[in-house]
């Protein structure tokens, strides 16, 4: 990619670790770390100008990117979908965690009474 003109190269070490959804198997980051200098070093003798970055495996936070590139030269960053994905999931499941509600009671334990609108969604759309 380098000797056919690309002037950016991510260097890709497996699918994103991470919380529920995330790949349930990967590399250590140490490993990770030595790959990934191992393409940067590779690329940079095609040629030197390109500028490179790391993704993916064991990098899901910021503590993560922080080890790598200290344990890299020539890394200039990270980018990865655990800047979206993983922050998401948690703040989706906080929000359930805070939003539970026991459907049928209310605070004191007595029964709740439906609205018809809740009942009838169709019958009410639109009023």
């Amino acid at each position: 990619m380098v000797a056919e003109g690309a002037n950016l190269l991510i260097t890709h070490v497996g699918l994103t670790t991470a919380d529920k959804i995330g790949a349930k198997t990967t590399m250590m980051l140490d490993y990770e770390a030595k790959r990934i200098q191992a393409m940067h070093d590779t690329a940079k003798r095609v040629r030197k100008d390109v500028l490179i970055l790391c993704h993916g495996g064991p990098i899901a936070e910021p503590e993560d990117a922080v080890q790598v590139l200290a344990r890299t030269s020539g890394i200039i960053g990270f980018i990865n979908s655990s800047n979206e994905r993983p922050p998401t999931e948690r703040a989706v499941v906080q929000h359930f965690q805070e939003f539970k509600i026991r459907i049928g009671t209310d605070a004191g334990g007595g029964a709740l009474k439906r609205s018809p609108a809740l009942s009838h969604p169709r019958k009410h759309a639109g009023k």
